[in-house]
């Protein structure tokens, strides 16, 4: 396992806690597709979405390969990034002006 995996699943580990209980008992966040497609959406809404999985596939395969992200699916891609060294400032930038493409695309 690299350092930035383990680092990545030891900081989501830290910043959910005990969540896990109350985010299986919060109701499902309104699809990504409807919402602004963002690195503020919930991790959890753009793996959802196959367009804007796509788009962090191609900037971040190393972290959506990763089985530990179910853990993030609460938190804002944004958020992630400090546990997670490959998800650099750039990164986040070249994401974000992807996803608004992706959304310009859809005409929302």
């Amino acid at each position: 396992m690299s350092k930035s995996t383990t680092a990545l699943l030891l900081g989501l580990t830290l910043a959910l806690g005990g969540a896990g209980a109350s985010l299986a008992q919060t109701p499902a966040p309104a699809a990504a597709s409807a919402a602004k497609l963002s690195v503020d959406s919930l991790v959890g809404d753009l793996i959802k979405d196959p367009d804007a999985k796509a788009v962090l596939t191609a900037n971040i395969p190393e972290v959506v390969a990763n089985p530990q992200l179910t853990m993030g699916y609460g938190m804002k891609l944004r958020d992630i990034a400090q546990f997670e060294p490959t998800l650099t400032a750039e990164k986040l930038t070249k994401i974000d002006k992807d996803l608004a493409a992706l959304q310009a695309k859809r005409g929302h």
